[in-house]
């Protein structure tokens, strides 16, 4: 009979990601427990409560994880800038000068804009020292640990030595103040 612990405990230390949330002590327990709540009930064949899942990794001891992707966001640093909007345009032609990123999707082009208008959007920009061009995984790192903190981001786009988070401007602050205290609080 396989046990929810060991399972669990699978699923976490088969994934940096999520050890290194655990190690942090700032991972939201409920949030990771419901990411990985599908793969728990997959691997032990049976249903398992969401709670019994936070009860495991509440008492999990982890070791600290060897990466260099927090020492790099300890020394990045963070910014808000609101005022944004998402606009859709149909030709390269459209795009003004109030663009700060184009992409192309298919036959048109997605922008994230200044607006003087429009407040639904902020731009959270995590400025990484010059050092961290080469280090992958920082994107992914910020992703899952927004994502296991229960935290909904609209886009994330790294672009070389910056890493740029579209967020609705209700969350903004929330999603601040969670990066913060993972960059600069965190215990690993």
């Amino acid at each position: 009979m396989v046990k929810i612990a060991d399972v669990v405990s699978v699923i976490v230390r088969n994934n940096i990601l999520y050890s290194l949330l655990l190690s942090s002590g700032l991972v939201n327990h409920t949030s990771l427990a419901n990411k990985i709540h599908s793969q728990v009930e997959a691997i032990s064949g049976k249903k398992v409560k969401i709670n019994t899942i936070v009860k495991v990794l509440t008492g999990m001891e982890v070791k600290k994880v060897d990466t260099m992707a927090l020492e790099i966001l300890r020394k990045s640093n963070i910014m808000a800038e609101y005022k944004y909007t998402e606009v859709y345009h149909d030709t390269i032609e459209e795009i003004g000068k109030h663009t700060m990123l184009a992409v192309n999707e298919g036959d048109r082009y997605k922008c994230i804009e200044k607006s003087s208008t429009t407040n639904d959007l902020a731009l959270i920009r995590v400025v990484l020292p010059k050092e961290s061009a080469g280090e992958p995984g920082i994107t992914l790192l910020i992703t899952e640990y927004l994502s296991a903190s229960g935290l909904k981001t609209k886009n994330i786009y790294r672009l070389d030595t910056e890493i740029w988070i579209t967020v609705s401007i209700n969350h903004a602050g929330l999603v601040l103040d969670k990066l913060s205290n993972f960059f600069y609080n965190s215990q690993i």
